[in-house]
C-alpha cells in the first residue's frame, strides 16, 4: 500500500507552532507580523527559508528589495509575497513591517515510494458509475472533459505515456527541473483523472505541474509556486489535483483558496494519517474539495484523514494509473482518492463551461451516493463520489 507522507519524519502529524505580539522592553512596541513555524523545517536546505505574506496592494520584489533580502520566489496570484532566506536579525526585521500579513517557515514534504504492480484494470472508475455495489464491471460516462485542463500538482508528470494519447505536457517546474516525472506519483494521479484507459475523464488536457523531485520531495517554498503558476496561466475551463499537503499552514491554505478564487476546481487529498484533516494543509483549505478514501467494500480506508474539512470520499485502495516507462501500478492513499474527484470535476465543467468552483462542488455533492461509506468516523460525510449522468 502506498502512503504520503505529509511532511517527513517525527514532526509529521506535530502542530506548527504560531508566534504572534509585540516585543517586550523598547518603547514605542512594535506589532509583529504573525509567524508559523514548523519543528520538521530543521534541515539544511529549509530551516532558514520562510514565505512573507504581504498584505493586498503591496508589491512584493519592492519590499523584499526595501528590507535588503533576496526573493528566492515571488508571488504575484496564490498570494502576494515572495520567499526568501533570513537571518534571525532579518526575521524579525521583516517581521516588524507594517507591509507584512504574516510568515511561515518553509518545510520539506515527501512521498513515500511503497507501491505494488498491477495488470488489471482500476475499480475505482466502475464504482463511481453506479449508486451501489454490487460492481458490474463498466464505466460509461456521458462526456470525456472535453474542452477541459486539469493541471497535476505533483512530481511532475510523463507526457509521453501511451495510454496519454498526446493529451499531456510539461507546464511548469518550481524545482527548477525539466518538469518530467522520474518517481511516478505524478503521473499516476494524471493517469486516474484523463488516461484513456484508467482515467475518469478520458478527453481531458493534462498538464504537469512539478513541484517536488525525483525523490518524491519537496518543499512549501515550491509548492505555492507551482500553485501560483496555475493560478496565472489557467485556461478558463481548469480542474487541479493537489495529492500532497502538510502540517497546517497559512501561506499553503491561503496559496490554494486563492487558486479556486483565481476559476480553479482544486480536488485535494485529505491526508493519510488517520487524524482530522482541519490538522492538514491545503486540505483544510477554503474553497477546495477536500477527499477521503475508501476501498472497494465501500469502507473508509484506515489511513484515511477526516472530519468536517472532508466534502466527500472516493475510490483510494489498489487504484491501478499510469506510471512512467508505459508501465502501470497499484497505489492506495488518498492521493489515489482525490484525482478521481478532479476528473469527475472535469466531466462536470465539461457538460456545465463556466461553471465557479463552488458550484462545481455542489454538483459533486448533489450527485454522489449519500451514508454509502461504512466506518466514516463521527463528523464525517460518508458520501461517495458518483458521475451520475455526466
Amino acid at each position: 500500500m502506498r502512503k504520503l507522507l505529509f511532511g517527513t519524519g517525527a514532526g509529521v502529524a506535530a502542530a506548527a507552532l504560531v508566534f504572534a505580539g509585540a516585543p517586550a522592553g523598547a518603547q514605542p512596541q512594535v506589532e509583529l507580523a504573525p509567524l508559523t513555524l514548523h519543528p520538521q523545517a530543521q534541515s539544511r536546505d529549509t530551516a532558514d527559508v520562510y514565505i512573507v505574506n504581504l498584505k493586498d496592494g503591496i508589491a512584493p520584489q519592492g519590499v523584499a528589495e526595501e528590507l535588503g533580502v533576496q526573493a528566492r520566489h515571488t508571488y504575484t496570484k496564490s498570494i502576494n509575497g515572495f520567499s526568501a532566506k533570513l537571518t534571525p536579525e532579518q526575521l524579525e526585521k521583516v517581521r516588524a513591517n507594517d507591509k507584512v500579513q504574516n510568515i511561515s517557515q518553509s518545510y520539506r514534504m515527501a512521498v513515500e515510494p511503497n507501491v505494488k504492480p498491477a495488470a488489471v484494470g482500476s475499480w475505482g472508475l466502475d464504482r463511481i458509475d453506479q449508486p451501489a455495489l454490487p460492481l458490474d464491471d463498466s464505466y460509461t460516462p456521458t462526456g470525456k472533459g472535453e474542452g477541459v485542463t486539469a493541471y497535476i500538482i505533483d512530481t511532475g508528470i510523463a507526457p509521453d505515456h501511451p495510454d496519454f494519447g498526446g493529451r499531456a505536457s510539461v507546464g511548469f517546474d518550481a524545482t527548477g527541473g525539466d518538469g518530467i516525472d522520474k518517481q511516478g506519483h505524478g503521473t499516476h494521479v494524471a493517469g486516474t483523472i484523463g488516461s484513456n484507459t484508467y482515467g475518469v475523464a478520458p478527453a481531458v488536457k493534462l498538464v504537469g505541474v512539478r513541484v517536488l523531485d525525483d525523490q518524491g520531495q519537496g518543499t512549501t517554498e515550491s509548492v505555492v509556486g507551482g500553485i501560483d503558476w496555475v493560478a496565472q496561466n489557467h485556461d478558463e475551463n481548469s480542474v487541479a489535483n493537489m495529492s500532497l499537503g502538510g502540517p497546517k499552514d497559512p501561506a499553503l491554505d491561503e496559496a490554494a483558496t486563492n487558486l479556486v478564487n483565481s476559476g480553479v476546481f482544486l480536488a485535494v487529498a485529505a491526508g493519510n494519517e488517520s487524524q482530522d484533516a482541519e490538522q492538514v494543509s491545503p486540505a483544510s483549505a477554503e474553497g477546495v474539495f477536500t477527499t477521503a478514501a475508501s476501498d472497494n467494500t465501500d469502507t473508509s480506508a484506515e489511513f484515511t484523514n477526516f472530519g468536517a474539512t472532508v466534502e466527500g470520499y472516493a475510490p483510494g485502495v489498489d487504484i491501478v494509473s499510469t506510471v512512467p516507462g508505459g508501465s502501470t501500478e497499484a497505489m492506495s492513499g488518498t492521493s489515489m482518492a482525490s484525482p478521481h474527484v478532479a476528473g469527475v470535476g472535469a466531466l462536470f465543467l465539461g457538460a456545465n463551461p463556466g461553471t465557479a468552483p463552488a458550484d462545481v462542488i455542489k454538483g459533486l455533492q448533489g450527485q454522489a451516493s449519500a451514508g454509502v461509506v461504512q466506518g466514516a468516523p463521527q463528523g464525517t460525510l460518508a458520501d461517495l463520489l458518483q458521475i451520475g449522468d455526466l
